[in-house]
């Protein structure tokens, strides 16, 4: 799922949004559906080399929310510096994930989805579990589709 911030202030009032934001997030959560959080990420540096504090927090609390993905638009489609925005949007999303606030929050966004009786969701779990208790930086795992 898309959250094309741009196209729902269109469709509603422009206050609206952060909350549909939100509750599209968190029901994306509830059932283990991919979201992406789009459009105006990090709009002024379309033209300039630095984003604004608001824009860093903007990514910083679409990853909080439980994004699983936050995508630049103009800013690197059409942007004056297009290498720099994605750069400063993975270091602003790398520091949000080393923090143990994101953490917190990650184990409560995973409470939300009720697991199904499936040796696929036990062995995600499972695999959770160990990664965390032994402090592993990643879970490399092998797929034949994906």
């Amino acid at each position: 799922i898309m959250v094309a911030r741009g196209d729902l202030g269109v469709e509603m009032a422009v206050e609206d949004v952060p909350v549909m934001q939100k509750k599209i997030i968190e029901e994306c959560q509830r059932q283990g559906t991919p979201v992406v959080v789009a459009t105006q990420m990090l709009e002024s540096m379309i033209e300039s080399p630095t984003p604004t504090r608001a824009e860093a927090s903007d990514v910083a609390t679409a990853i909080y929310d439980g994004a699983d993905a936050v995508m630049l638009s103009a800013e690197s489609a059409a942007g004056k510096y297009p290498e720099l925005a994605v750069q400063t949007q993975q270091k602003i999303i790398s520091r949000v994930e080393r923090s143990a606030y994101y953490r917190e929050m990650n184990d409560r966004y995973s409470t939300l989805r009720s697991l199904e009786s499936t040796s696929t969701d036990a062995i995600t779990s499972s695999a959770r579990l160990v990664a965390s208790s032994v402090n592993a930086k990643a879970i490399i795992v092998f797929t034949k589709s994906g």
